[in-house]
């Protein structure tokens, strides 16, 4: 096995990335680890593999290639791609498994505070002490599990 292997999750967004990374800062009272907007990265003007990226360095637009963000010790990646994949972002969801039913409220609260909308009310279930889900405002959900049992 390759020690070296390291999981991490990417989500993709239409433009508005910089707001969301400001966005997720807030929610899991963190720091972004790195922030590189395509205006900064001149190797882009010469790759052949997404051509929609040379529109995005040479643009006045403010997007994002990468943001790099750790929850939890778990890795996030944040870019703009601008419908170029045509992802469907309705069928993404990221399961948070949290030290305390504290902790898991904390942050369930902080992000229906920042505007998002509860999917699945806080509840004990067998598998949790605290349960739930929201859908934040870019459309991602995240589910919350403190005092998990599995």
């Amino acid at each position: 096995m390759n020690e070296r292997l390291k999981f991490s999750n990417a989500l993709v967004f239409s433009g508005d990335c910089a707001e969301a990374v400001t966005y997720y800062e807030r929610v899991f009272g963190i720091k972004a680890k790195k922030v590189l907007r395509y205006k900064d990265v001149p190797e882009i003007k010469d790759d052949d593999v997404y051509p929609l990226m040379k529109e995005f360095y040479e643009s006045d637009l403010d997007l994002v290639r990468m943001a790099v963000l750790e929850i939890g010790g778990v890795e996030f990646r944040l870019f703009d791609l601008v419908d170029h994949m045509n992802m469907d972002r309705t069928e993404r969801v990221s399961f948070m498994i949290i030290d305390t039913v504290e902790n898991a409220s904390m942050y369930y609260e902080n992000m229906v505070k920042e505007g998002g909308e509860v999917y699945v009310p806080p509840q004990k279930r067998f598998f949790s002490d605290f349960n739930a889900a929201v859908v934040d405002r870019f459309g991602f959900m995240w589910t919350f599990d403190g005092g998990y049992k599995f």
